[in-house]
């Protein structure tokens, strides 16, 4: 026997096999591997198009497959013992694999409801797992869609589980009678899917706002960004205070987040167009030999002096003695939000005027160059700082830090192999810059310096990221100016600065990040560790350090264009949203939270008059430190979304309400004969009441007598087709239409006390509005 629920069974085992390989997709994202995820996506397709497998088993069949379910089972537990003992992987990665596997063994044998279920919890345990793990998008994408699948699965199957039968017989007259009888039809009363859905939705809407209560009510401590897998930033070497040359290898770039950088001058963003970033991490000035074959770049003896932080909302001096003497700062404001676990050293564009930051307590710095240090204990989740420094260096300010530098050194001789290697480079260096010294003109100084850059950037030499070791006891300089001629940045680097000390201008060796990708949607440098780079600072008096880059333009990373390009960048600042603003949440921001918003709404806020004032204002500052970088037409864009939030809400609930509560069968074929009776009623003036059915409009009516018998014999004929499930036979179709002639070639009295018009009844002029009408009868 066929019911109608077995219309729907395909329907709901078709979205939770869907449901389970929607879950299982954020831990493949967070391994950047999908063996797992393929077993479950084959495991599904194969219980989606042979479900027949599962429906009718044979003999064997149903003693095999219990039995082989349990021993999978048993397998997946081992494996599971195995990956976590011998392999040494995360447990948490473990115990998704092993609930995908057995999810999987379930998606090919399930057998009854029950297992349903138990593919409903692993999905919503699958789901749990990538909480933990994942930090993107992909688990704010399931978790979407897995919070309206699964209460529709649950509410269909309670449904299919409590469904009642009703019994219907028809005689052989057409009448439909209320007793079962020899010939009963049993059909199966079944909520529709479109009352489901609706319900399913106003379930998901409450579990969405029952979690976010408990999450801004109850944040999380101690969350790690990135999930399980620590990430850190990449240096060009492991420590800041020096560069080596001349080891072998070959640097492997990596696309992998570093941290996001935003520029702000006057309050406006800055674009790569108009301000190119080079973040600098540490300045090396002295270049000595280590061993034979490799010499290093070391930063000076010098003496690291801590910052005195001011407090939240004040930036801390970093010049000594403090202050600028009232010169004119024309500030460009710099944003570092580290991605992964906070370096050891920070990054800032030179020269680093004031520090504000809440992540970072205890800070050091170098009065000579400006850098920043992390002097204490490192905060667990990625740090946030701000620094401020001039947007263009002016002459009183290059004389302000000029009594905080102190000029780099001559190359020692024992960081060369022979002094005849010195006067090679020195030779080397006046043929290029055509002088023998600059004789302390500025002017000079900076000619002197452009000639060499564009001596190693002219073609001459050839970027390459192998790193291979000088033959013999050769000098890594010697290798790349004289021999070779093949190298990264930190040799071009490195060539330029000794070729300009061996003229007497102090040079230094800079390491950091160049540039980075701009996102044009958030308006932030997104840096990744391919952008590490090596490039040179030369002393200018006057100018102070003037920063050259003498490695080839191929170095440089073309910027996406297109509409592609920019989709991309909206789902990266998407991204970035969820993580800085939902998986980071803790209680130090709520905390944070609730002093912005009492400082907004306090009384003594200032021009600010009245609840409304107050409000509105709140309002806007709240906006605006929630997308400080979003551009100027947030605003807009940010009311059309809002309002089709509430239209497509108002459609929906408009639509659920309208909904009649009892659930109303498919309209069957043959059973549409009964329209044509009702609209030749309609027509004749004699409508149906609402919730009304036929049978009780025909008992109402007075009308004649071979009318009314044509009237109840095609209103029981269609009980017995429509609720009885039966078909109609060709006498029965001529009989249907010769009663529906007969019906509308007689002519039926008008009600009295009405009048048809424009499609309803008309009320008399002397009757009093809201009486009720006589029926005719």
């Amino acid at each position: 026997m066929t019911t109608l629920a077995d219309r729907h069974d395909g329907v709901l085992d078709r979205l939770v096999l869907l449901a389970l390989a929607v879950a299982s997709l954020p831990l493949g994202v967070v391994e950047e591997r999908y063996h797992y995820q393929l077993i479950v996506a084959g495991a599904v397709l194969f219980g989606m198009w042979w479900p027949g497998f599962n429906k009718t088993p044979s003999g064997m069949s149903r003693w095999a497959a219990p039995r082989a379910q349990k021993l999978a089972a048993l397998v997946w537990v081992f494996w599971l013992l195995f990956e976590w003992g011998m392999l040494g992987r995360s447990e948490v990665v473990c115990l998704g694999h092993f609930v995908m596997l057995v999810g999987a063994t379930l998606a090919v044998g399930r057998r009854s409801a029950r297992d349903w279920a138990l593919l409903m919890i692993m999905s919503l345990l699958l789901l749990v797992i990538g909480a933990v793990l994942s930090s993107g998008l992909a688990f704010a994408g399931c978790l979407a869609v897995l919070l309206f699948f699964l209460p529709y699965c649950l509410m269909r199957l309670q449904c299919r589980r409590g469904v009642l039968p009703t019994p219907v017989s028809a005689g052989g007259d057409g009448q439909a009678s209320s007793g079962p009888g020899p010939d009963a039809v049993v059909y199966i009363k079944h909520p529709p899917l479109r009352g489901l859905a609706g319900v399913s939705l106003r379930a998901s809407l409450g579990m969405l706002l029952l979690g976010a209560g408990l999450f801004v009510s109850l944040p999380r401590s101690g969350t790690r960004l990135g999930g399980w897998r620590a990430q850190s930033a990449l240096a060009l070497t492991g420590d800041p205070s020096e560069l080596t040359l001349g080891d072998t290898g070959r640097i492997q770039p990596g696309d992998r987040p570093v941290m996001r950088v935003w520029l702000r001058h006057n309050g406006r963003a800055v674009g790569p167009d108009e301000y190119y970033p080079y973040l600098r991490r540490a300045a090396l000035d002295e270049y000595q030999k280590d061993y034979p074959g490799v010499c290093k770049w070391r930063t000076g003896k010098r003496r690291w002096m801590n910052v005195q932080q001011q407090g939240p909302g004040r930036a801390a001096g970093l010049l000594d003695p403090p202050g600028l003497g009232g010169i004119n700062v024309d500030w460009l404001e710099q944003t570092y939000e580290f991605v992964g676990a906070t370096p050891r050293s920070l990054y800032t564009i030179y020269p680093a005027l004031a520090f504000e930051s809440s992540d970072l307590s205890q800070i050091a710095r170098l009065p000579e160059d400006q850098s920043l240090m992390v002097s204490g204990t490192r905060p667990a989740r990625p740090a946030r700082y701000t620094v401020r420094g001039p947007f263009q260096m002016t002459p009183a300010l290059a004389a302000v830090l000029a009594r905080q530098s102190r000029e780099p050194l001559r190359p020692f001789d024992s960081g060369w192999e022979s002094a005849e290697l010195l006067d090679r480079v020195r030779r080397l260096a006046q043929q290029v810059a055509g002088m023998e010294s600059d004789g302390g003109d500025p002017q000079r100084r900076l000619l002197a310096a452009d000639r060499i850059s564009d001596h190693l950037t002219s073609g001459r030499y050839q970027y390459s990221l192998s790193k291979i070791a000088p033959p013999g006891n050769l000098e890594p300089m010697e290798d790349f100016l004289f021999r070779r001629r093949l190298g990264h940045c930190e040799y071009f680097a490195s060539a330029m600065a000794l070729m300009c000390q061996t003229l007497d201008i102090p040079a230094r060796v800079v390491t950091g990040f160049r540039g980075g990708e701009y996102n044009e949607v958030g308006q932030y440098y997104l840096v990744v560790e391919s952008d590490a780079h090596a490039w040179v600072e030369i002393y200018v008096p006057g100018e102070d350090w003037v920063l050259f880059d003498p490695t080839p333009p191929i170095f440089a990373r073309r910027p996406s264009e297109g509409w592609w390009a920019l989709l991309n960048q909206a789902m990266a600042f998407l991204e970035y949203q969820w993580v800085t603003r939902v998986v980071a949440f803790d209680a130090q921001q709520r905390v944070a939270v609730e002093i912005l918003v009492k400082s907004l709404l306090s009384e003594d806020a200032k021009e600010r008059t009245g609840f409304a004032g107050r409000f509105g204002s709140a309002l806007a500052t709240a906006v605006d430190r929630a997308l400080p970088a979003a551009p100027a037409w947030r605003w807009p864009v940010l009311g059309a979304g809002v309002l089709l939030l509430l239209a497509a809400a108002g459609v929906g609930m408009k639509a659920v309400c309208r909904r009649r509560s009892v659930p109303r069968f498919p309209r069957r074929a043959d059973a549409v004969f009964i329209d044509r009776l009702l609209k030749t009623l309609a027509r004749r003036g004699h409508r149906r009441r609402p919730a009304e059915t036929a049978r009780e409009l025909i008992a109402r009516l007075s009308l004649p007598e071979p009318v009314r018998r044509a009237c109840e014999s095609l209103v029981g004929l269609h009980h017995a087709v429509q609720f009885g499930r039966r078909s109609l036979t060709d006498d029965q179709r001529r009989q249907i239409g010769g009663w529906l002639r007969q019906i509308e070639g007689l002519g039926l009295a008008r009600p009295s006390g009405h009048q048809v018009g424009a499609g309803r009844l008309a009320t008399p002029a002397g009757e009093r509005r809201g009486r009720p009408l006589a029926s005719s009868g």
